[in-house]
């Protein structure tokens, strides 16, 4: 939609813009922050904002794993920050869509990142590579990491759970990466959280 100078332009919700309150209001809307705090003391630690690199558009996930931190967001990027002074390390190219949730590895320097682009992506903190990509054909929400779990036979292993937009939940053992069960809630609602315990 053009927007003109003239203020006779209304929006969706009725009210008069000018193209200057348009252009404020994206910005507004494209700038997003992350500020990492010392627990121990309150102060702020490092500070993340649009001229250091920010997402474009809603972070949905952030995760720690030390010394970085991830964030996740609507821009369909990963991105790993130092999180000493808030620096950018590096950005995972990979999804097509928006990135919604995040998972650190439980043993293994390994982030897991969920899509809307209907992938789990498996990201070696070491290198920033894609180890892999695991198709779920539907909007992935949210995921879990669950370790030592007893598995046919009574063999020990990690599980991630990814909870899907159409009521679904997929479990993949993290050492083969073989799915090993699809969980559904009887529903077609998202499966927005899982946790275990």
């Amino acid at each position: 939609k053009q927007f003109s100078n003239r203020n006779t332009d209304k929006n969706s919700f009725g009210v008069k813009e000018t193209e200057t309150d348009v252009s404020s209001q994206v910005q507004t809307f494209l700038k997003c922050e992350l500020t990492a705090f010392n627990t121990t003391g309150g102060n702020e630690k490092a500070h993340v904002n649009g001229r250091t690199g920010s997402h474009y558009g809603s972070i949905y996930a952030l995760a720690y794993v030390s010394p970085y931190i991830c964030s996740a967001g609507a821009d369909g990027l990963v991105k790993i920050w130092n999180s000493t002074n808030g620096t950018l390390v590096r950005e995972l190219l990979g999804h097509r869509r928006s990135v919604l949730s995040l998972q650190v590895g439980l043993q293994t320097n390994t982030l897991y990142s969920g899509s809307v682009d209907g992938t789990v992506r498996v990201w070696d903190l070491d290198t920033y590579a894609c180890r892999r990509s695991l198709e779920c054909n539907r909007s992935v929400f949210c995921m879990c990491l669950v370790g030592n779990v007893h598995v046919g036979g009574g063999n020990e292993k990690s599980l991630l759970f990814a909870g899907l937009s159409n009521g679904l939940v997929y479990v993949w053992q993290t050492g083969t990466f073989e799915k090993v069960l699809r969980l559904s809630t009887g529903t077609k609602s998202p499966v927005c959280a899982l946790a275990f315990s």
